[in-house]
């Protein structure tokens, strides 16, 4: 059966391994890129003690598998007279393995980190999602509440 939890810190190179094939499956690896180079530097920079101190990952494991990734961004917000500390997510690095989608795990996994959120007292959760999930993350109770303004700096 799936288990959903946060990941360790010995296991950030197999989210590294995942995000390499998200970013293929998007079409973003081109023959300039070397997939080892890739994955050990994502994972030091995963490592990182600043990228530790904002970033919490989850993920949907089989038998001690990794399946599904999702990793949440924690901001606090400047404080305010009702609230000093005021955290919001930004909700990123969302992927499940192919032969596992359309099987209820990234709604199960998005789930346990609405739970976490919650526990963790997070006012909101802000995701950008591409056109393909956008259904996904309405179903899961996501709306748009006016867009963000997006100053652009440089392509992508």
């Amino acid at each position: 059966m799936f288990e959903f939890r946060k990941i360790e810190a010995h296991e950030l190179k197999t989210i590294s391994e995942l995000r390499w094939l998200f970013q293929c499956e998007e079409s973003e690896c081109q023959n300039n890129f070397n997939k080892t180079e890739f994955i050990d530097n994502c994972t030091k920079i995963l490592q990182t003690a600043s990228m530790q101190d904002i970033y919490t990952h989850f993920g949907a494991f089989i038998d001690n598998d990794l399946i599904a990734i999702t990793s949440l961004c924690v901001i606090n917000k400047i404080p305010r007279p009702s609230k000093i500390i005021d955290p919001i997510g930004y909700l990123t690095n969302v992927f499940t393995l192919k032969q596992y989608r359309n099987q209820n795990i990234g709604t199960k996994l998005i789930k346990f980190i609405h739970n976490w959120a919650i526990a963790k007292d997070l006012e909101l959760i802000i995701v950008w999602p591409s056109d393909e999930s956008l259904n996904f993350y309405q179903r899961l109770g996501y709306n748009s509440q006016g867009q963000p303004l997006i100053y652009k700096l440089r392509d992508y």
